[in-house]
């Protein structure tokens, strides 16, 4: 039996007012070393734009 080893989904977020989650440089690090570990795993692909 054969699995599909791809599960494409999509997901978008808008954050409002969150200036204080981005205000501490080791929040800020948090999130990308989390997004950066997804993405040399080839378990996401991430697109963002400023807005």
């Amino acid at each position: 039996m054969q699995f599909r080893t791809l599960h494409p989904a999509f997901f978008t977020a808008t954050c409002k007012d969150w200036l204080y989650l981005l205000h501490d440089i080791q929040c800020k690090d948090i999130i990308i070393n989390s997004l950066s570990f997804l993405v040399e795993k080839e378990r996401m692909h991430v697109k963002a734009s400023l807005s």
